[in-house]
């Protein structure tokens, strides 16, 4: 526990986290992409993600102390390139432009994997298996994301199981790997919506 006999520990009034400050080497922005906005948050979890790891491999960081937050950016990074890819496929497939609002990767999932293969026109996705596996083992491990933000239920049900462990490198590896395959789909759609820009731009001034 955090000992508040130390009178310097404590926050000042009038501390803000939005004043610049002299240190302007630790300064954010925190301005969206408005074009890509889900893709860009959620490959900020991710990089923060893979920086949890490697303090724990090279011994900077306590594997039980932050194993849970890393778990939520993996699962939270996911979850958001899952809905950004549904959304632009929906795009792609003349459907209203809207982002899921539901949490299982599982669930989100399956509507991606409808979209990709009505797109390629292929009842199988080159790879599809791999991230399907992937996703399948996030959701077992942590549905709907409780287990990485809250140690028990609403009941007070422990979230995580006794002697649960988890090989963080192995699962930053394939996170990197489902990871590249959702962003390539997602740069595709993007080639093939400016694909079909052009052809309108192109049949508007067409003879």
């Amino acid at each position: 526990m955090t000992n508040l006999d130390t009178k310097d520990s404590l926050p000042t009034l009038g501390a803000g986290v939005f004043a610049s400050g002299a240190d302007r080497g630790s300064l954010a922005q925190l301005d969206d992409d408005c074009e890509h906005p889900f893709v860009r948050r959620g490959m900020g979890f991710k990089e923060a993600g893979d920086r949890l790891v490697e303090a724990i491999v090279s011994r900077r960081a306590r594997p039980f102390l932050i194993a849970p937050a890393i778990c939520f950016l993996y699962r939270h990074h996911l979850e958001l390139m899952l809905k950004a890819l549904i959304r632009v496929y929906r795009v792609l497939a003349g459907s209203t432009p809207a982002y899921p609002e539901v949490h299982n990767l599982l669930e989100l999932w399956n509507e991606l994997s409808r979209l990709l293969c009505q797109s390629s026109g292929s009842p199988m996705v080159s790879g599809s298996a791999e991230a399907e596996a992937c996703l399948l083992a996030l959701e077992r491990l942590d549905p709907n994301g409780e287990l990485s933000r809250y140690g028990v239920t609403k009941k007070g049900k422990a979230t995580i199981p006794r002697n649960t462990r988890l090989n963080l490198r192995t699962m930053r590896d394939l996170i990197e790997r489902t990871s590249f395959f959702l962003d390539s789909h997602y740069s595709r759609a993007h080639v093939l919506l400016e694909a079909r820009r052009e052809a309108r731009r192109n049949s508007d001034y067409g003879p």
